[in-house]
């Protein structure tokens, strides 16, 4: 017999960059899994094993059973947007703003995302902006964490987490435009 269970997904609701967020409760399912379930409007939420939109694609050297799309920048084709706003981005293509899980998988996304010598950073799905100096990713869960020398150091102003060329994370302001990809797991 199973026991009935709750599910607290934390979103953002009316999130800006980097104002605080409020958590709402999205789903409760009781010990049938079909009691008072309400739809789940978490939209970072990972898809419930369905396919991921045709124009995700694997990335050399990327985790087995995770797509991308990737936004790069360069001067002819700037993809680069805010962290909010590619976040939302993400979620309106079928994914959610990409969360490396290990080195392996940070070297692919530095490797597959084009940015220009002027542009060296991209953003990941990893914000502290719920509760100051706890990093979650956009899911929700504890992430990998590779900090750069003195990070985190931005205080509450930075809430966001860059990628560097150096495969190393900084913490950001959200409202600057980056490169970045959006990822979506089979």
């Amino acid at each position: 017999m199973l026991a009935a269970c709750s599910f607290d997904h934390g979103i953002p609701v009316n999130a800006q960059d980097d104002a605080p967020v409020a958590m709402i409760d999205s789903k409760s399912i009781d010990a049938s899994g079909s009691g008072s379930a309400t739809p789940d409007a978490r939209p970072d939420a990972a898809p419930d094993a369905r396919a991921c939109p045709s124009n995700f694609q694997p990335i050399a050297n990327g985790p087995a059973g995770s797509v991308y799309r990737i936004h790069g920048y360069s001067q002819v084709n700037d993809q680069s947007l805010p962290f909010q706003t590619a976040r939302t981005g993400c979620v309106n293509e079928g994914g959610y703003l990409a969360i490396p899980n290990d080195a392996n998988e940070i070297m692919a996304l530095l490797a597959a995302t084009p940015r220009e010598s002027m542009m060296p950073w991209m953003w990941v799905g990893i914000t502290d902006q719920a509760q100051e100096g706890t990093w979650l990713t956009v899911l929700g869960t504890t992430p990998y964490l590779v900090w750069g020398a003195g990070e985190p150091d931005g205080g509450t102003a930075n809430n966001c987490l860059l990628l560097a060329q150096t495969n190393q994370m900084y913490d950001s302001t959200c409202g600057s435009s980056w490169a970045y990809a959006c990822e979506c797991e089979q």
